[in-house]
């Protein structure tokens, strides 16, 4: 199916917040994101869950703005911008992670 849920959550697994767009939308863009470009998107696997730390989020924002430039659709892109956030607020908060689950 693909990636089902993005949430930015706390160390006690507590969601924080979460996209409320149609994480499907981004299915087809994530797809490309395999090469060595992608240092954190290749990870994503639509089929299980993907996590990312804190550390790891400012190369994430870098690779997710590149991908966010490319979209064309115009519901994929609401979701996007809304994962931008959540990625912005995780690099703000100590003890955050961003999760992508997979179905």
């Amino acid at each position: 199916m693909g990636i089902i849920a993005i949430l930015l959550i706390d160390e006690n697994g507590n969601e924080q917040a979460a996209v409320s767009g149609n994480p499907h939308s981004l299915d087809r863009a994530l797809a490309h994101c395999d090469g060595p470009d992608y240092q954190c998107l290749r990870f994503i696997d639509p089929y299980d869950d993907t996590c990312f730390n804190r550390l790891q989020l400012s190369q994430l924002l870098v690779e997710w703005d590149a991908v966010e430039k490319r979209l064309t659709d115009p519901e994929a892109l609401a979701v996007a911008v809304e994962v931008r956030d959540l990625i912005k607020r995780g690099l703000a908060a100590p003890h955050t992670y961003l999760e992508f689950y997979g179905d």
